[in-house]
């Protein structure tokens, strides 16, 4: 059996209260709408990002194609994130039949004893909210200085044709990658060889995936979960950007310091735009025309393990996948794990056998 340890409930029951801060409704400082839309302006094109630098002989190559749709795959890749953060947080192998049967009572003592430490009616958007327009801003910033929202004619060219190629002609082959990168990544997790013939053991893994018993959870206790891991990543990104502890010096301190930040970066877009960033349309209408930057999505490694793919075997996955939400060991498994992992990143809590 696996459970939190006397010693790690203390830290967890003494932040609680400070991240519980309800909706914390205030007046959003001037340019959060223009940082966060920008954000989105920026995150739908891969960006910030250095340009992508493909092989032109990619060109060339063929990905196989896979019978499952998004929804498959995002079921697959599920299954394998379970198995990995199991594995990572908990010590258990849920591919190990010994070993399967501990998520069960990992997840209830987690459920058991987060809920009776918590705040009644827990709510931490105030530090969400913060920590994503914080997270915007540094988003801007990185922009500005890598100069892709006023590129060079040298950046310019190297992001609208990789390798001297426009890069639309590059839209098939990365169409190809976006497909096959959650089995790739499940691949990973689950220790396969895409070139050999995977189909037999992913198909007894995920069988056994899917299995693994968890016990019943109420919904509340489920987004208290997730709220939960949520406070906690968004004051650690917090932190880690500003360098305070936000929780010592509380949310209307941190939230000033993002408010200064904040007007800052829009005074540099300004300056950096040639216009009002602020003024209604005045930034969308200076923003350069720049196709997605695939660099994340498609670096080497990744694109070699999607063209490397034993064509027989993902053509054989014409299997009937479940929804992911149709599957209690994720819908239960993944938060409760997810938790776990932020519980140790922020806390330093482990959960460990008792």
């Amino acid at each position: 059996m696996s459970g939190f340890s006397d010693a790690a409930l203390g830290p967890l029951a003494a932040v609680l209260p400070a991240l519980n801060t309800g909706t914390a409704a205030t007046t959003p400082p001037a340019g959060a709408a223009t940082a966060l839309s920008l954000a989105g302006w920026l995150g739908a094109r891969g960006l910030p990002a250095a340009p992508w630098q493909p092989d032109p002989a990619w060109l060339a190559a063929t990905p196989p194609s896979l019978p499952l749709d998004a929804n498959a795959m995002a079921t697959v890749g599920a299954l394998a994130q379970l198995r990995a953060q199991a594995l990572s947080q908990f010590g258990i192998d849920l591919l190990d039949p010994a070993q399967a049967g501990a998520l069960a009572p990992a997840v209830a003592s987690m459920n058991t004893q987060l809920t009776s430490i918590a705040p009644p009616g827990f709510d931490p958007s105030g530090w969400v909210q913060l920590g994503a327009l914080n997270n915007a801003v540094d988003q801007t910033q990185q922009a500005l200085s890598s100069g892709v929202l006023t590129p060079s004619p040298p950046l310019a060219q190297a992001m609208n044709a990789p390798a001297g190629v426009p890069m639309a002609s590059w839209f098939p082959l990365l169409r190809s990658v976006l497909a096959m990168a959650p089995l790739i990544a499940s691949a990973n997790q689950l220790g396969l060889n895409l070139a050999d013939n995977f189909a037999p053991p992913l198909a007894s893994a995920l069988r056994a995936l899917r299995g693994v018993d968890v016990p019943p959870v109420p919904p509340d206790n489920l987004a208290l979960m997730t709220n939960v891991s949520s406070a906690l990543q968004a004051t650690s990104q917090l932190q880690s950007s500003l360098g305070v502890d936000p929780l010592a010096i509380g949310l209307p301190a941190t939230q000033a310091l993002v408010a200064a930040k904040l007007g800052t970066t829009m005074q540099g877009l300004g300056s950096a735009m040639g216009v009002d960033p602020q003024a209604p349309g005045a930034l969308a209408a200076a923003l350069p025309a720049l196709p997605y930057c695939p660099t994340s999505l498609a670096p080497p490694a990744v694109v070699q393990a999607a063209l490397a793919v034993d064509p027989s075997a993902a053509g054989s996955l014409g299997w009937q996948v479940p929804p992911l939400t149709s599957l209690p060991v994720l819908t239960t498994g993944l938060p409760a794990t997810g938790l776990a992992a932020q519980l140790a990143q922020s806390l330093g809590i482990t959960i460990v056998p008792a």
